[in-house]
């Protein structure tokens, strides 16, 4: 397939030199066939004229065996054809090696790739010979059978790649290359070349093939087997212990993989968390794609993950949708950090900003840097392996892009298996009364600008499932998925609309959208209610009502709060008697050396021109403790 600088003559000439020379290597080369499958022919060698005796008809015709042997030790012998030593007539554009494997992965039951166009990304141009040599370590392989060009990607040429041979084998490689990608002449493979004729077999001809199978394994001659018999004998006992301790050494390492636990990999709170999120009572109940992604050795995770993608938007109401596995998207889930780190957070967590369109080349690099870092090629920079693992939160400029986003983050919750369809179900319902609506959202009014529609309705779902999948995975009741009434509240005209912080905007690269926000001079609190060095009254009085600006929903309230938002207790009756001295001072606010917003963490609600609005953030359930504990003191109705 390679050396396209030599003639055809001087191909051949090196062919038969193999045989021919006291060095006698036996070959085998690779010819595609209309059938398309890769066959094995070894032995190629010519019929020498022998002098003394009158011409045959072989003479100076090259012949071939075809595969293995007979079970007679016979063999068939084919005519070898003479063009197929010639190069292709024009160079074919395939696909490399990363784009193979990705078209692979996308597309598995498709055996032949392309017709690709010369602007394709991820493609180039190559020319090689209608034959191949086959290295000796793969001839085994391609005996045993007739491969298709695929097969002979996935198990001979990631073979080579596994073990760093992909410089020596590059012609193999690009044979099979091209073996595998329709020419957009042809509309096959450029290689296919007819199947070669097999010759009326004559003593002649016979004997000399015979001469030549002999001379590569003595064992068929006659002549010679009854002296070599118990060598023989020795060296199969031999092989046939190593092949037994071998099988034995690969049993136990694989009924040592299943041994390994989900613990082990995890740690136990992951598993705990795994089971809740599943609705399962055991380990064992937990989904086989999420532990066998789990449980997978580095290098193939994302490749069970991509195959768990493909399987899962099947069932879906887009069942082509793009979805490539990406690795910030695989360390969430391996890591089970599915919800946001806080509600700005967009880019963290299984959020459906990070799920957006394929990117072409950007994802073809993306696994190429994968495969490097974890598949034993070369070494990634550091810059390469910092942006492998880092997540892109991308806004979805129009209505059909959310949607894809959402249906994504749908086929995602296939992860919680057949115990827990709740969120799968609703988010598919979700996107259809979406894809109805599309029409109406055009006609509505808002207070932002319109073209922020489906980013609120992305971060809107986000928000709903980033909750779910925290309480779910942290407490041990039952957690109901929340329900997804967006739609419903704005064709009733509900206070649908949640306002983008432009903290949001700024990470969706919007900055344009970010509104400067006013800044009013506070009002001045009586003396009564004033402290000297701290940023607010100890209770975290508000301001007066002229000045509070507008209504601010804690979108990450947790429900540990519940209790104290059903009681008729006001957060203002409180912060007087803090203010006053009947009560002890809020926990210091992790944002400021001020004090933790009541209102907003124990009603849910609070305004934007609070005077604490700086603790208007998420806390986990350690660091709400502190508050928990001051609420269950003093939170009372007298």
């Amino acid at each position: 397939a390679g050396n396209d600088f030599l003639a055809p003559a001087q191909v051949q000439r090196l062919v038969l030199d193999c045989q021919q020379t006291n060095s006698r290597i036996p070959t085998a080369f690779l010819l595609l066939h209309p059938d398309g499958l890769l066959h094995c022919y070894v032995q190629v060698d010519s019929f020498a004229p022998r002098a003394g005796l009158p011409p045959t008809p072989w003479d100076n015709q090259l012949f071939a065996q075809k595969g293995e042997l007979l079970p007679d030790n016979s063999m068939t012998i084919i005519q070898w054809p003479g063009q197929s030593f010639h190069l292709l007539q024009r160079q074919i554009r395939v696909g490399s090696i990363a784009t193979i494997d990705e078209s692979i992965l996308a597309a598995p039951n498709e055996n032949m790739l392309g017709p690709y166009n010369d602007n394709d990304d991820g493609t180039e141009l190559v020319r090689v010979r209608r034959t191949c040599y086959v290295p000796p370590s793969f001839v085994p392989a391609f005996l045993a059978t007739n491969m298709t060009p695929k097969l002979a990607w996935t198990t001979v040429v990631q073979s080579i790649r596994d073990n760093n041979q992909e410089v020596a084998c590059k012609p193999l490689i690009d044979f099979i290359r091209v073996a595998i990608t329709r020419s957009e002449v042809e509309g096959e493979s450029a290689l296919s070349i007819a199947v070669p004729t097999v010759p009326l077999v004559d003593g002649d001809l016979y004997r000399a093939r015979r001469s030549i199978l002999e001379r590569d394994f003595p064992v068929l001659n006659q002549r010679i087997v009854q002296g070599q018999q118990a060598d023989i004998a020795h060296q199969l006992h031999l092989m046939t212990q190593e092949n037994r301790e071998r099988h034995e050494a690969e049993a136990a390492r694989k009924a040592a993989a299943k041994e390994v636990s989900l613990e082990s990999k995890v740690g136990g709170t992951k598993v705990i968390m795994m089971m809740r999120l599943c609705n399962a009572t055991t380990e064992d109940q937990l989904p086989s794609e999420w532990v066998n992604i789990i449980k997978a050795p580095k290098k193939n995770q994302l490749d069970e993950l991509q195959f768990a993608i493909n399987d899962w938007k099947e069932d879906t109401q887009d069942p082509d949708i793009e979805f490539p596995a990406r690795t910030s998207l695989l360390e969430t889930i391996r890591l089970v950090n599915l919800h946001m780190a806080d509600t700005n957070a967009i880019d963290t967590g299984l959020s459906p900003f990070t799920l957006s369109q394929p990117k072409g080349r950007v994802d073809r690099d993306h696994l190429s840097t994968y495969s490097a870092l974890y598949g034993g090629g070369s070494a990634p920079s550091t810059a390469d392996a910092n942006a492998l693992h880092r997540a892109v939160a991308i806004a979805p400029t129009a209505h059909h892009e959310a949607i894809s986003m959402i249906r994504r983050l749908q086929i995602m919750c296939r992860l919680f298996g057949e115990n827990n369809q709740d969120p799968y179900n609703q988010l598919g319902a979700f996107c259809s009364k979406y894809r109805s609506m599309e029409g109406q959202l055009d006609q509505i009014e808002m207070d932002q600008a319109k073209e922020l529609l489906p980013t609120m309705i992305v971060r809107y779902v986000t928000l709903q499932c980033s909750r779910y999948f925290r309480d779910k995975a942290k407490f041990p009741r039952n957690i109901e998925f929340p329900v997804l009434d967006l739609f419903d509240k704005l064709e009733v005209g509900d206070n649908w609309e949640q306002k983008i912080p432009s903290a949001v905007l700024t990470k969706l690269g919007l900055t344009n959208y970010v509104r400067t926000p006013r800044n009013p001079i506070a009002p001045r609190l009586p003396p009564s209610q004033q402290s000297e060095g701290r940023p607010a009254p100890p209770g975290g009085s508000a301001l007066p009502d002229s000045a509070r600006g507008e209504r601010i929903l804690n979108p990450t309230f947790d429900s540990m709060f519940s209790p104290f938002k059903e009681m008729n207790v006001s957060c203002k009756s409180l912060r007087d008697k803090i203010n006053t001295g009947l009560l002890p001072d809020l926990p210091v606010s992790k944002k400021y050396d001020g004090p933790m917003c009541l209102a907003y963490h124990t009603k849910g609600l609070c305004m934007t021109n609070c005077r604490c609005n700086q603790d208007h953030v998420s806390y986990s359930a350690e660091e709400y403790s502190t508050l928990k504990t001051w609420c269950d003191n003093n939170f009372r109705i007298a």
